[in-house]
Parts: C-alpha cells; structure tokens; sequence
C-alpha cells in the first residue's frame, strides 16, 4: 500500500465518534483537542489524514503546528492489529 497524506479542505471541529465514521483505518492529524475531566477525548480538528504515513504525519505536526494552541497528536483509528503487541511493522 502507498503511502499518503491528504489534507481536510475547512477543518471543523469533530467529535471522536464523527472522526471514528469518517475516518476509521485511517491515521489522523488532529489539533484543538478536548477531553472530559477523565482524560477521555472528547473530539478535535482533523488537519490531514493518512495511510501508512504515521512519521510523515508527525513531521508535518513538527513542521506546521508545533505552535499551534491546544493540543495536536497524531492518532490510528480502528481496531489495531494484534501483529503491533508483538513487534510487528508500524508503518
């Protein structure tokens, strides 16, 4: 599979529930994150998302939004492959 990175055209913030439906088995850069008093995330802006472009996308965190306020991950959602717990490839 190719790696790819694709920017979102007007972020807007999403829940977690609507980033899970939107973009499951993807891996997303998100900023402007909240939580519940718990530590559970409640949503974000979406700013690109990828396939197999995990480092790709954390370097584009260092590079366009270090200085961004809020918080800002970079995330897989979906289920993860058991293949992960034991050492398998990340990419």
């Amino acid at each position: 599979m190719q790696k790819e990175i694709v920017r979102v055209e007007n972020p807007v913030f999403m829940t977690y529930e609507e980033i899970r439906e939107k973009y499951w088995d993807k891996q997303v850069l998100m900023t402007d994150m909240e939580f519940t008093p718990k530590s559970s995330l409640v949503g974000g802006i979406v700013r690109a998302w990828g396939t197999r472009a995990m480092m790709e996308l954390w370097r584009l965190i260092d590079e366009e939004y270090s200085d961004e306020p809020g918080k800002c991950t970079v995330e897989y959602v979906g289920d993860l492959p058991l293949f992960l717990y034991t050492g398998g490839d990340v990419s």
